[in-house]
């Protein structure tokens, strides 16, 4: 078996696709024992960027044009020329989905397309107008008629029943490797503990409901914010970062909030370590890779329903919050009263959570059955309608 995987972005600033993606494709690679080359658009990615990938081939493809389209004739080509028997397409609205059109359905190969939350109502509303030419020209083809698609979770199956697609669905988390250390104490060098978001400086993250929380808690509870930290770690996307700057310079919570920037590597890994409690209000997602991570180091979570992890609040490694302030202040002033015994339970429920349903091993089998039942095999049970 031959497969191909086309991504419009390697960087870093692709958010979780820099972690996901590129797991997703080597742990299927090593559970089929498949040949497989990742096509993406651009040509100016890092080593670094590349070497995430091994031991998969990676295609880079010159872009024509202002760098939003992608358009990119080369990739069209690459693909062509490796001529894989299966083409796995992530995320929509990009040239890679042209490409996938294109090299996939015109040609009459098999595909798969992972939407990775980009069908999901909030998502479709986001700057709209934009999709509406790829959504004419290529989308729509493209989901509708697709022989398969991969959803993280039940959530996202049915938004692309609601979109309009009928075929069936391979329902597939991301996952995560396990980390081979014990996790460090939860405090900073003043003895105050840590409460960690982690991920994309972004408006449907939910940050400026969780700093204004942040502030309504320290307001209302004497002795909070002597005894917490809030971190703010992730990349600014759009320019967004300013705005939540300014927001905790006029709140007057600097003392008590920090603004990381980009975590990767060693320093991804302490912040990881040092996490009391990890916080994530969004608004919509697929499936957060950096819940899955925060689990992984023994962090219970507090996480809104539309992060997609509902095993997390049956399993007790998370509490529910909605991406409001009065309910993200409610869970600030839980964590701040919960004994420490009610915390270190919640610990070891999320480290159990993750070893048990969400390695990449098994979503690297459970991928590599569905490509092999794509490609004339047996039918596998995490594929539905």
């Amino acid at each position: 078996m031959k497969f191909a995987v086309l991504v419009a972005s390697i960087s870093k600033r692709s958010g979780g696709f820099y972690y996901s993606v590129p797991a997703f494709a080597r742990a299927t690679v090593n559970a089929s024992g498949a040949r497989a080359a990742l096509f993406v658009n651009g040509n100016d990615y890092s080593k670094e960027d590349c070497d995430r990938w091994s031991p998969i081939s990676v295609y880079q493809s010159q872009i024509l044009g202002p760098r939003p389209y992608s358009f990119s004739p080369q990739m069209v080509r690459q693909v062509e020329a490796f001529d894989p028997d299966l083409l796995h397409n992530h995320g929509v609205w990009l040239y890679n989905s042209y490409v996938t059109e294109k090299c996939g359905r015109r040609r009459r190969k098999r595909y798969l397309l992972s939407a990775h939350g980009m069908l999901d109502k909030w998502a479709l509303q986001n700057s709209y107008y934009k999709k509406i030419i790829p959504r004419v020209l290529y989308e729509n083809r493209l989901i509708l008629e697709a022989p398969c698609m991969h959803a993280l979770n039940l959530n996202e199956a049915e938004s692309f029943r609601d979109y309009g697609y009928q075929g069936p669905i391979a329902i597939i988390p991301n996952g995560v490797d396990l980390p081979f250390v014990k996790q460090a104490e939860n405090r900073a060098a003043d003895g105050r503990r840590s409460v960690v978001f982690l991920g994309r400086i972004h408006p449907k993250k939910g940050i400026e409901h969780l700093v204004n929380a942040w502030s309504k808690t320290c307001r209302e509870v004497p002795d909070f914010a002597s005894s917490w930290v809030l971190k703010i770690a992730g990349f600014d996307d759009g320019g967004y970062l300013k705005r939540c700057q300014q927001l905790i310079h006029d709140l007057n919570i600097s003392e008590s909030v920090k603004v990381l920037g980009s975590v990767y590597g060693d320093a991804k890994e302490r912040l990881l370590m040092e996490t009391e409690w990890f916080v994530l209000p969004s608004f919509s997602e697929g499936l957060p890779m950096a819940v899955l991570e925060a689990w992984s180091y023994g962090a219970p979570t507090l996480i809104t329903r539309e992060c997609n992890l509902p095993e997390g609040f049956e399993a007790g490694a998370a509490l529910e919050i909605r991406p409001e302030v009065d309910s993200i202040a409610q869970a600030l002033l839980v964590i701040h009263n919960m004994p420490s015994m009610g915390r270190a339970q919640m610990s070891n429920s999320a480290k159990r959570l993750v070893a048990q349903n969400f390695t990449w091993d098994r979503q690297g089998e459970r991928m590599a059955s569905v490509y092999q039942w794509l490609l004339g095999g047996t039918r596998p049970s995490c594929v539905h309608g």
